[in-house]
């Protein structure tokens, strides 16, 4: 790994325009590029860092803003190696990050693709470094090696042709998706259920995936530079399955084979394989009555808001004007991606449910505990779902993850007048023909 050389002071004499400049020398110097030699001069690519449509800045000590930037690594490949690992591995200075900007140079006719990663943390930086082109896709990292709390895993991918002096746009996405819960109201359609005591329990994030791959199916570098590349396979939505937040399109994110409590995925992280629960928070076929929580620190402050006594009463027995409205005002955040076992929908059998992640809003009723899942497909990365209110209108399910569907049956009945049968004596003795005799 090599610093990127911080060349602002020689930026305010390089001339910029549709020409390389011929004279000054750049820090990748002449060298041959390609089968190309750059006789036509020096030709600098100022990379712009983009967030949200703003330009990114450094983060400040202490910062929780989701916009700051702590690192940023730069991964430099060669568009005609596909099946080797990054050329050249450049981490930007301090004076970059304020600046929200970096520079490189080199030899006209070169040609390179870009790989920009914020905020991934070193250790998982070390273990891309070495890693092929096409192995990338590989390399699954739990959540807990890409964030930690405060600072947001991002990334983003140019390619770059040193044909003139050029400033490329470098636009970041954030990997993780974020749900703003505004506050929770009970207005129950049976009137009297509002002089029930009520008291909402917890608010929880669950069947999130517990990590993820930094990139998607990479065979060529090419790939890199395409979305469906970086936060997982392009999906539509059906008129069936909808997304959750009503989005039309998006990136599939990390999707394990399995979400249940008991099942483990081989995961390649922090330069060791490690066996670890694919899924955090996993209520998929748990039993009535249960939600586990299974997320710690940062990411249980990510996935979990719970309520004690009072401070979750919605409604009062004995006060029917306690106000119905509990202030939430939480964001909660997580990968994305998920298990797609199950059949879709909330209304199911036991056996068919299915392990999309969930919003679950628990409450207890009179003393007795109902769940309010909300389902969540697909959903994506670098996106704020903001749920203004969730109102409670009945009575919850007993599981966490779904609403019971009873098994139906249909029958024809015709329904006559009584008609009198007189029945003298019933014999309940058998005979030798075995027959009953009735009189």
């Amino acid at each position: 790994m090599r610093k990127i050389l911080h060349i602002l002071g020689f930026l305010a004499v390089l001339a910029a325009g549709a020409s390389c400049n011929k004279e000054a020398p750049g820090p990748a110097g002449n060298k041959e590029i390609a089968g190309k030699t750059g006789s036509e001069g020096i030709c600098t690519a100022t990379f712009r860092l983009n967030l949200d449509g703003m330009r990114t800045k450094a983060a400040t000590t202490g910062s929780v803003n989701e916009s700051a930037i702590r690192r940023i690594d730069v991964f430099e490949y060669d568009p005609y190696s596909s099946y080797n690992p990054a050329r050249n591995h450049f981490t930007l200075t301090e004076e970059e990050l304020e600046a929200g900007e970096f520079h490189l140079q080199y030899s006209a006719g070169a040609y390179y693709t870009y790989w920009v990663l914020a905020n991934v943390p070193e250790n998982v930086i070390n273990d891309l470094e070495p890693t092929r082109i096409y192995s990338l896709d590989g390399n699954v990292y739990k959540w807990s090696d890409l964030y930690d709390g405060i600072y947001f895993p991002m990334s983003g991918a140019v390619q770059v042709h040193y044909d003139a002096d050029v400033t490329v746009e470098v636009n970041l996405r954030r990997l993780m998706f974020r749900v703003d819960v505004g506050e929770i109201r009970v207005d129950f359609d049976d009137v009297s259920w509002m002089n029930k005591d009520v008291f909402v329990k917890a608010v929880a994030l669950t069947n999130v995936v517990n990590g993820g791959r930094v990139a998607y199916d990479v065979n060529y570098v090419s790939n890199l530079t395409q979305d469906g590349h970086l936060y997982g396979t392009a999906v539509t939505t059906t008129e069936d399955k909808p997304f959750f937040g009503g989005l039309l399109t998006g990136y599939s994110g990390y999707v394990p084979n399995e979400c249940k409590s008991y099942s483990r995925t081989y995961w390649n992280a922090t330069g060791n394989d490690e066996n670890f629960y694919s899924c955090l928070n996993v209520n998929y076929k748990v039993a009535a009555g249960t939600l586990p929580i299974s997320a710690t620190g940062a990411l249980l402050e990510a996935t979990y808001q719970s309520y004690t006594g009072e401070a979750g009463r919605v409604c009062s027995s004995t006060n029917p004007s306690h106000k119905h409205t509990l202030t939430v005002n939480k964001s909660f955040y997580a990968m994305p991606g998920g298990s797609v076992e199950g059949q879709y929908g909330l209304l199911q059998y036991r056996t068919e449910q299915n392990s999309y992640p969930k919003l679950v809003v628990e409450l207890e009723i009179d003393g007795e505990t109902h769940y309010y899942p909300i389902q969540m497909y697909y959903p994506q990365s670098n996106t704020v779902y903001q749920v203004q209110r969730i109102t409670i209108k009945s009575a919850g399910s007993e599981f966490s993850n779904f609403f019971e569907k009873l098994v139906e049956m249909e029958m024809d009945i015709n329904v006559l007048d009584w008609n009198e049968v007189t029945i003298n004596n019933i014999d309940t003795g058998f005979k030798d023909e075995h027959q009953t005799d009735i009189y």
